[in-house]
């Protein structure tokens, strides 16, 4: 199964380029591995290698409970960080109020598509938190937000990064792979 997400441009334009290819666990790096089976989900796995414009990464997919999580590895299978799918009521009001607002003063008009909270950190902190044992310093805490807005006459995707404030950190415009393809 090949999942292929395109997000293309310049880092002085503040966007990326994924592509996303579904893979065996055995290709995974084993440090990567070890990392998920100490979070003991107990669900479904889904691996998969992504290539950036500038590196090569795992990703570990999976529901527990209907809560979607992903697990980001470097191409070695250094722990990079867990996103943790969220909606705006999950996210503590004034927080919510102040990425509203920055997306307010940014579009006239905007759709929040999708919100993760993104745990990183030493792998340490993230792991004591995540199965909710006593805190560990070290933990950083942000939120990626999917937006739908119109920009320059034309509909995007954008990716927002936010702090645990809900102060702004990075923008990223997100292309889909063109798709008109000639099939036989």
């Amino acid at each position: 199964m090949l999942v292929v997400f395109f997000v293309m441009g310049s880092v002085a334009a503040q966007n990326k380029y994924e592509k996303e290819v579904r893979v065996s666990e055995s290709e995974v790096p084993p440090n990567a591995r070890n990392f998920v089976e100490k979070l003991n989900l107990g669900s479904k796995i889904k691996w998969y290698q992504e290539f950036g414009t500038d590196k090569i990464s795992f990703e570990a997919k999976t529901k527990k409970d209907e809560t979607r999580y992903s697990m980001e590895f470097s191409g070695e299978g250094l722990f990079e960080d867990v996103e943790i799918g969220a909606k705006p009521h999950d996210v503590p009001q004034e927080v919510m109020k102040k990425m509203r607002d920055y997306l307010n003063d940014t579009f006239h008009k905007y759709a929040i598509d999708k919100i993760q909270v993104q745990y990183s950190g030493s792998e340490e902190a993230v792991l004591a938190f995540l199965k909710k044992e006593p805190a560990i310093s070290g933990l950083v805490i942000h939120y990626e937000v999917v937006v739908s807005a119109k920009e320059d006459g034309n509909y995007s995707l954008f990716e927002f990064l936010f702090d645990a404030g809900g102060g702004f950190i990075q923008r990223y415009k997100i292309v889909l792979q063109n798709t008109e393809n000639l099939e036989y």
